[in-house]
C-alpha cells in the first residue's frame, strides 16, 4: 500500500497544524472545540480584489489530534476585510462540534 505522503511527514504537519490552533499566538488560537477535544488546523486567506478589501477566506481542520474521527474546511466566497480564523473557522469549528456530538 503506497501512501501520499511519509508517516514522518504526515506527523510533521500534524504538529505545525496543531500549532496554528493550540498555540496562544497560533492564527487560529481563539477557536475552540466543545470539551477541550484538541484540534488542528490551517487558516488561509486569498486575496481576490485587493483594492476594494474582498478576500475568499479559508479554513481546514481535523479532529481530534491524535485519533483523527473528523476532517473539514470551509471558505467564504468574497468578504469583504475578512480572513480564514475568522470567518470560516468558526463554520468548521461548529461542524467538528456536530460531528463529534454524533459520534464522529
Amino acid at each position: 500500500q503506497s501512501t501520499a505522503i511519509s508517516p514522518q511527514t504526515a506527523g510533521e504537519l500534524s504538529d505545525m497544524m496543531t500549532h496554528v490552533t493550540q498555540d496562544p499566538e497560533g492564527t487560529a488560537a481563539g477557536l475552540t472545540i466543545t470539551g477541550g477535544v484538541p484540534f488542528a488546523g490551517k487558516t488561509g486567506t486569498a486575496e481576490i480584489d485587493v483594492q476594494n478589501g474582498i478576500n475568499q477566506p479559508w479554513f481546514i481542520a481535523f479532529a481530534p489530534t491524535q485519533n483523527p474521527q473528523i476532517a473539514v474546511a470551509a471558505t467564504i466566497e468574497r468578504c469583504q476585510g475578512c480572513f480564514g480564523a475568522e470567518v470560516a473557522g468558526p463554520v468548521v469549528t461548529q461542524t467538528i462540534d456536530a460531528a463529534l456530538a454524533e459520534g464522529g
